[in-house]
């Protein structure tokens, strides 16, 4: 069948609304087991994922045979789940044993294929340890797992392939990605890159605010760096070149804002379903403490672009809002459009925040909101007969991106699921944890240092909920048993070190594609990704020794902290970003103002007395404040003798 045919399209259209239709009756009914669903679930995403891939190719051909294999396993073990779940624990027939090694096969390689080698590699190397473990050196030992207790491990008992974290993807983030496919499908990516140029022309350095506004709005309901930079850096690199910004520089900002998207809630790369999952907490409570690293990261950045591209700029960012934005697909902006979208976003909020449903059904209620607003929207613009056929086909639109990009961010949660189990089996997080106790010595910057260094090395090339899951598994409880780490600061410190791999090299995806739309140097825009991104370099190491900035609630404590934090990064910000080379009267060079700046901040960051922090927090805007007037009056009288000399 040539899956490029109107009939195939049609089909697939249909298939992805059923595929929705069927999740939003289990959020409904819950008719059965999350297990259950988890089969069901995992089923659909490999039809989704294998059945525009199937042509008359080689390759086609054997996607065809892969799509057979899926529904045949799915089917079997729908069927067999109460005999697999009760019957056969700890024991299964040569046809279990066959059936799960097909369907394990089957995701490795969809893994390999959406996401490259560098995954594969990580499965690879689990599955191998897992099996081959009497053969590793000193504290590497395990026992082994042979093929039938892998087997039994991975998917049969209903745990790996069809684990807790299968289940949280299927259950939580489905539907929420089902909500961001609709915002897409209704053209709500064209309004917030739109509403971003607007709001950029209200300061100087405008044009690359753009890129920092445009990621937030985007970040926020999507979260992927990669995608993230794709979505807004098409457009914005573009502009920031065409107003005077180097390839590197615009590509840098872009990379930067587009992989902080990833900590910005509510959906924070996927990781915040996970993190409330794994740790047991309501779901608000991630939300709660994540809040204020979010700010505490994006306020500097948009600090230090402001003063990193301000005298660079040949424009002002005026006529940003007439800038070309043809290439954006969605709406234009209008009170109709911006209330049908901010509707379901502001009962989302409230629903998690304040009335504290759970998490699928709330997503199921603003999923309901989001079509509700669709159609408003649309015959609110549209004429009475064209109104219902264009809501129909923005809202398959919708479910179509949501299923693709479901389907395949599935293919990469079910395979780390399946290494997790097996990791947990082996006993290896907590062989990691003494090896990291032995080579710190127990010293906690240490252990610091090198958790971090694995959290990064772990998070290079995966998407940012693929990555936690990893780390949360592996790094997360050497902080919290070994150190005394408070659970929440543990796990901040293990996402966001994950998020840091978008941008360290050699790696660093987002650089690359960011460097990539914008024909520039990879090096060159790493290196200036990294000064503008310091906050988040930084942020880690907060949440060890500062570890109320990530708690659960909003406290007067915690306001002062985050405040604290937030000056003193500002303070560092400023002084990486700005530049000192006007000739500005400065009574000394940029280095001491900048080292002024820099040792203040950090005692801010990190001092244990919240009067020192706060002292310092207002020394370091005194300085700020000091070093702009000083400044702006140098340049002003600078710019009047160069009139007088006319």
């Amino acid at each position: 069948m040539d899956l490029h045919s109107n009939e195939s399209d049609t089909l697939y259209r249909a298939a992805s609304v059923l595929f929705w239709i069927g999740i939003a009756y289990y959020a409904l009914a819950l008719p059965f087991d999350a297990a259950r669903f988890a089969i069901a679930f995992v089923g659909g995403s490999l039809v989704l994922y294998l059945y525009p891939k199937v042509d008359r190719s080689r390759v086609g051909y054997l996607n065809g045979g892969l799509l057979v294999a899926s529904v045949v396993t799915t089917g079997y073990f729908f069927y067999m789940y109460e005999v697999l779940n009760e019957a056969r624990i700890g024991w299964n027939t040569t046809l279990d044993y066959v059936l799960a090694t097909i369907l394990i096969a089957i995701v490795v390689y969809l893994t390999y294929v959406e996401y490259g080698s560098t995954f594969l590699a990580v499965i690879l190397v689990g599955l191998g340890y897992a099996y081959f473990g009497p053969l590793f050196p000193s504290w590497l030992y395990h026992s082994g797992l042979g093929i039938e207790r892998l087997l039994q491990t991975g998917l049969l008992n209903m745990t790996g392939v069809y684990g807790n974290l299968t289940q949280t993807m299927g259950m939580w983030i489905a539907l929420f990605l089902l909500y961001a496919g609709l915002i897409q499908g209704y053209g709500g990516i064209g309004i917030l890159i739109r509403a971003s140029q607007r709001l950029s022309t209200y300061v100087k350095s405008g044009v690359a605010q753009m890129a920092v506004i445009a990621s937030i709005f985007v970040g926020s309901i999507n979260g992927s760096a990669t995608a993230n930079t794709a979505i807004t850096g098409s457009i914005t690199i573009d502009v920031m070149k065409r107003n005077g910004l180097s390839g590197s520089k615009a590509a840098s900002i872009e990379s930067v804002a587009s992989s902080g998207g990833q900590i910005m809630p509510p959906v924070m790369g996927a990781a915040a379903f996970f993190m409330a999952s794994l740790l047991a907490i309501p779901f608000v409570d991630v939300l709660v403490a994540g809040v204020i690293p979010a700010l505490v990261f994006y306020i500097p950045v948009v600090i230090g672009v402001h003063y990193g591209t301000k005298d660079q700029l040949s424009s002002d960012g005026s006529d940003l809002a007439e800038a070309d934005t043809g290439s954006i697909d969605g709406a234009e902006i209008s009170l109709v459009n911006v209330v049908g979208f901010a509707i379901p976003f502001a009962l989302l909020i409230y629903l998690l925040a304040i009335a504290q449903y759970g998490v699928m059904y709330s997503a199921l209620l603003t999923v309901v909101a989001m079509l509700t607003s669709g159609f408003a929207m649309n015959v609110a613009q549209n004429p009475p007969r064209e109104a219902l056929s264009a809501f129909t086909a923005n809202t398959v639109d919708g479910a179509v991106i949501a299923a693709k990009t479901t389907a395949a961010l599935t293919m990469i949660i079910v395979s780390i699921s399946l290494i997790v189990e097996l990791f947990m089996a082996t006993g290896i997080p907590s062989k990691i944890a003494l090896a990291i106790l032995q080579i710190s010595g127990g010293v906690l910057a240490l252990a610091v240092i090198l958790a971090l260094a694995i959290c990064i090395v772990i998070g290079m090339g995966m998407p940012t909920g693929a990555a936690y899951l990893l780390v949360a598994v592996l790094v997360a409880p050497t902080l919290t048993t070994e150190f005394g780490v408070a659970d929440l600061a543990a796990h901040f410190f293990v996402m966001y070190g994950a998020v840091l791999s978008a941008l360290t090299p050699p790696i660093a995806v987002g650089v690359i594609v960011a460097s990539g739309i914008a024909d520039s140097s990879f090096w060159e825009t790493a290196k200036k990704s990294i000064i503008l991104g310091f906050p988040l370099f930084l942020l880690p190491v907060v949440f060890i020794f500062q570890p109320d900035i990530a708690a659960a609630d909003l406290s007067a404590s915690r306001l002062l902290l985050g405040l604290n934090v937030l000056v003193g990064m500002i303070g560092l910000s400023y002084a990486l970003n700005r530049p000192f080379d006007h000739g500005d009267g400065l009574p000394v060079n940029g280095y001491a103002p900048r080292a002024a700046l820099a040792g203040l901040g950090l005692v801010s960051i990190f001092s244990p007395v919240t009067a020192v922090a706060f002292v310092t927090s207002v020394l370091v805007l005194a300085l700020l404040l000091y070093l702009e007037t000083l400044i702006g009056e140098s340049v002003d009288g600078a710019l009047s003798e160069a009139g007088s000399h006319r």
